[in-house]
């Protein structure tokens, strides 16, 4: 895998980073989960989690994919603004808050 030596591009890259670190933190948020328990959901560490959060850690989908797993969401809300977002939060039969669409 070749690095980025691009400055721009790797500015560019480190905002989409903030960004959908930003938008798994405020999913999370909503959830009422802590990072112990996402990592206990989604397998992956809750060290490794802050730091996706902080947009200081890129991720690989495969990460990606179990943390939307784990959110109840679809891969592309973690990079969907919450504004343009169609999620609401609801109680599931556990007593967990899950995300689902809004049914209009």
């Amino acid at each position: 895998m070749t690095e980025l030596h691009d400055p721009a591009l790797v500015a560019l890259v480190d905002e989409h980073l903030k960004r959908m670190g930003a938008r798994i933190a405020e999913l999370r948020s909503l959830q009422g989960l802590t990072l112990t328990l996402l990592e206990e959901h989604s397998g992956v560490d809750s060290r490794q989690l802050s730091k996706i959060e902080r947009g200081m850690k890129n991720i690989s989908i495969r990460t990606a994919v179990r943390i939307a797993d784990a959110l109840g969401v679809q891969l592309h809300e973690l990079f969907v603004p919450r504004e343009l977002s169609q999620i609401r939060v609801r109680e599931d039969r556990g007593g967990r808050k899950a995300s689902t669409k809004k049914t209009g």
